[in-house]
């Protein structure tokens, strides 16, 4: 029984922690494109 709450308590961790590295590395890609088109934006003006 500890085998199985062990197994399943470690596949919900991976997860939780592959869904959570995902919303960040979103953030962080659109974080940084909008920065992007501001720099350049910026120095055609």
């Amino acid at each position: 029984m500890f085998l199985l709450l062990a197994e399943i308590g470690g596949t919900i961790g991976l997860y939780v922690g592959a869904s959570l590295l995902t919303v960040a590395e979103t953030i962080v890609f659109f974080f940084e494109k909008r920065t992007t088109n501001a720099i350049i934006k910026s120095a055609y003006i």
